[in-house]
């Protein structure tokens, strides 16, 4: 029990200054307190919070008064001036105001009255991984995606529901589910097309079964050979690797299970 008598099994997390939950509710409604030490590293990391931006919501096809003069940045660049009023003419997306007597830029955010109706239209599910043809690599790929997209399309269809697309960590045993990825930010490459001559090995057969290890070993054979060439001939910058970038390398070094990591 929580000292204000709710139970933790109907407590709400609670945000501290840094945006950090105190704990989580699984699917069965059994409360996760966020260690003390893990809240502590993640507020070194992040170092002093920071009030954010002001935001202002303005429903397209409006116009407002504004309290000063403000430059209006469009989300594509282009600057409108410096403006007292804002036009009802200002498109739908994420633009700023610029205070033209100093002060902190806002974020005006125009959007629609209502959201657009659902289209009607007829598609297909499918699961990326099971679509095959004679270029696939031991798998379905983003290439056979798209000629199954144009087909569904020439037939009149206007939907296609996938299996999820994200990456699984860049490690043997490859995650057979698509639902398990290890981010959400980068698409999966054992998904990637490879313009080679597919392996005997690897040569698409639908009456047998996925070997996903072996699909990966043989891609990322292509693609670090790709990177190499590429780094030899200066076509890779030499700029901070990303997040995901970083992730995958940590997952070849120590495993995927980032929670054992030291």
């Amino acid at each position: 029990m929580h000292n204000d008598g709710v139970s933790a099994s109907n407590a709400s997390p609670h945000l501290d200054a840094w945006g950090i939950a105190d704990g989580y509710h699984d699917v069965d409604g059994a409360w996760h307190p966020t260690p003390d030490a893990t809240r502590e590293h993640l507020r070194r990391a992040m170092g002093d919070p920071q009030t954010g931006r002001p935001i202002w919501f303005v429903e397209h096809g409006t116009s407002h008064r504004l309290w000063n003069a403000n430059e209006v940045l469009l989300e594509d660049g282009t600057n409108l001036g410096a403006l007292d009023d804002l036009p009802d003419s200002l498109p739908i997306g994420y633009h700023d105001l610029v205070p033209v007597d100093g002060g902190p830029v806002t974020r005006l955010i125009v959007h629609p009255r209502t959201a657009p109706d659902v289209p009607r239209a007829w598609g297909v599910a499918v699961q990326v991984y099971a679509l095959w043809s004679e270029q696939s690599w031991g798998i379905g790929d983003l290439r056979d995606l798209r000629r199954l997209a144009e087909r569904v399309v020439a037939l009149g269809g206007g939907a296609i529901l996938t299996s999820p697309l994200h990456q699984p960590a860049p490690t043997l045993p490859q995650v057979p589910s698509p639902y398990f990825p290890s981010s959400r930010r980068a698409w999966n490459p054992l998904l990637l097309a490879i313009d080679a001559p597919v392996p005997d090995r690897l040569q698409c057969d639908p009456s047998t079964l996925i070997d996903r290890d072996d699909v990966w070993i043989a891609k990322r054979s292509v693609l670090e050979a790709e990177f190499e060439s590429a780094l030899d001939a200066g076509r890779v910058s030499d700029r901070e690797p990303d997040a995901v970038a970083v992730w995958n390398a940590r997952c070849d070094e120590l495993h995927p299970d980032w929670s054992a990591w030291d």
